[in-house]
């Protein structure tokens, strides 16, 4: 089980090859594992509530399967390490961000009765994972700035992560991420194609390529920087992908090439998540976030010029310290007027070791809530007015498998990374030999997070 952001779920998976290469497979649940790994995130504070609620229960669990890893993984065992041993002594590993590599070793030690620790600067967001066979405990160390070390070799399937970066160099005084995972680094652009054609060759259509600051890719690479727009381009032309996307750019690394390339190359998807956090200059400034409302909107404005039908998301974070009401309305008025698809929207909340987290005026946590479902509210009566326009419309679905919500559809998502569950005939196969495969689909209903629609068979001639 994996909490946080995509990095965090690319995390898990690498540290589940990683076991598997040891002779380990996926367990069912905690209760039959024998290694438990909880891959967490800091850049809240709710993730890492969980995790102590989950560290909780598996105690009792371990108490009963003394032969049982536990581990901790993650931000939270790269920033949290000393508290997770005063707190926890009955973890078993702690592994930092930039350290996955040292997992088998870990285990290794562990089992020999011994906690072990690996400790190095790489983290991003709070989530926890459990994974069948892991467990390590933490060891300080310095922050690291080389590549992690990964495996490119993965099971075949239709969608893939693909990170190109880690790290972040922005600093904003409210983000602990440049703490957790380190400065920016860029892989390889040679590794990254490489680890794209395999995947392309096992049947992978749709890539998402990975970074805290995805556009920012280039950076101390060995033979000279490459900028993003140029790997999109060479990512494009690699036979078997039908999909790119990215997350997370950073608005002020947005540059007209890129934008040019995201309008022009065939396969990238037609969807660009841009965070903006608040919509008042001053607080934006006060975030160290490097840009203007009037420069976050000429970006909106060229990318919808370059990219027809794009859909946009974003994240807003209400309630930053001094945040007035005002501000609070500046940002209601900029969402009304750029119109996001949808965005995810969250209060502050203070993460230690950050500038932010030292400031006096911290706004109350009721008119933070009140301020965030006020706009939730404004939000969801956006996105169901664009959903709504989308009625009557044939679109491009990459199907998932079958709909979690009902077993008598299909769901997939479109190029505008839009949620659709549909209907196909019963004529047509088992479900197996429709994932991974791009149909279209009549919309017919709009709701708040999705679709249904109706199959359409291909045309011809």
């Amino acid at each position: 089980m994996t909490w946080g952001c995509q990095m965090n779920e690319e995390d898990s998976e690498q540290m589940g090859l990683f076991l598997e290469r040891m002779g380990y497979r996926a367990a069912v649940s905690a209760e039959e594992a024998d290694v438990v790994l909880l891959n967490t995130c800091s850049v809240r504070s709710k993730p890492e509530e969980k995790v102590w609620s989950e560290l909780g229960r598996l105690r009792e669990i371990k108490q009963q399967r003394p032969h049982m890893l536990l581990g901790v993984c993650g931000c939270m065992a790269q920033v949290e390490s000393d508290m997770l041993r005063r707190r926890a002594p009955y973890i078993d590993i702690i592994l930092g961000t930039g350290n996955l590599g040292a997992l088998p070793e870990l285990v290794k030690t562990a089992r020999s009765g011994k906690t072990a620790t690996a400790h190095a600067s790489v983290p991003a967001k709070h989530n926890f994972v459990a994974l069948t066979a892991l467990g390590l405990p933490p060891r300080k160390g310095k922050v690291v700035s080389d590549i992690p070390e990964r495996i490119a070799e993965r099971k075949p399937k239709h969608k893939a992560h693909v990170p190109i970066m880690y790290g972040c160099d922005k600093f904003c005084t409210f983000c602990i991420v440049p703490h957790t995972r380190g400065r920016e680094r860029s892989r390889p652009t040679a590794d990254i194609l490489a680890e794209i054609k395999a995947l392309a060759l096992s049947g992978t259509k749709e890539i998402t390529l990975l970074g805290q600051t995805v556009n920012s890719y280039g950076k101390n690479l060995p033979d000279g920087r490459v900028p993003f727009a140029h790997l999109l381009k060479e990512i494009n032309e690699i036979p078997g992908i039908e999909r790119i996307r990215f997350t997370s750019p950073y608005p002020r690394d947005f540059n007209e090439e890129l934008i040019e390339q995201i309008g022009s190359l065939t396969h990238v998807c037609e969807h660009v998540h841009l965070p903006l956090q608040v919509g008042d200059n001053a607080l934006l400034a006060e975030m160290h976030r490097g840009y203007t409302v009037e420069e976050y909107c000429a970006i909106v404005e060229k990318l919808r010029c370059s990219v027809p039908g794009l859909a946009l998301t974003t994240d807003i974070m209400l309630g930053f310290p001094g945040e007035t009401e005002q501000q609070f309305q500046n940002t209601l008025h900029l969402i009304k007027q750029i119109r996001f698809d949808s965005a995810f929207m969250f209060a502050y909340s203070p993460r230690p070791g950050t500038p932010a987290a030292l400031r006096a005026d911290q706004v109350e946590q009721k008119t933070k809530i009140a301020r965030l479902n006020q706009l939730i509210a404004l939000q969801n009566s956006i996105t169901a007015e664009i959903n709504a326009e989308w009625v009557g419309k044939e679109v491009e679905v990459l199907v998932d498998g079958v709909s979690t919500r009902d077993p008598h559809r299909f769901s997939g998502y479109t190029r505008t990374l839009k949620l659709v569950h549909f209907t196909i005939p019963h004529h047509s196969g088992p479900p197996q030999q429709w994932r991974g495969e791009l149909v279209q689909v009549h919309i017919q209903e709009a709701h708040l997070t999705g679709f249904l629609g109706e199959w359409r068979p291909a045309k011809t001639g």
